[in-house]
């Protein structure tokens, strides 16, 4: 079973690329903070600018990054169809 730190590091070049082809600006983030189920991490990610508050950075319909606990897998997901799963999640922080 791979760490949240791990799993940061695995979502982090696809979800960049996802974020670039999004027209994400400004600049690109891993929060060091999550969430987590049985299966698998939910790793955030996005513009720092839209961390701090700046809602001009937001890229709406952004998927949520999902890391699958025992292979590493990275999926993006629509965060509509997971809300009652993101919802439920437990925090967690690297």
């Amino acid at each position: 079973m791979i760490t949240f730190e791990q799993a940061r590091t695995l979502a982090e070049q696809p979800a960049r690329q996802m974020w670039a082809e999004m027209g994400g600006r400004g600049t690109f983030t891993v929060a060091a903070t999550g969430a987590e189920d049985a299966r698998s991490y939910l790793v955030v990610t996005g513009s720092q600018e839209a961390f701090d508050g700046d809602r001009d950075f937001l890229i709406y319909d952004y998927p949520l990054v999902f890391v699958d606990k025992a292979t590493g897998a990275v999926t993006f997901e629509p965060v509509i169809t997971n809300l009652d799963r993101s919802s439920t999640m437990t925090a967690v922080s690297g």
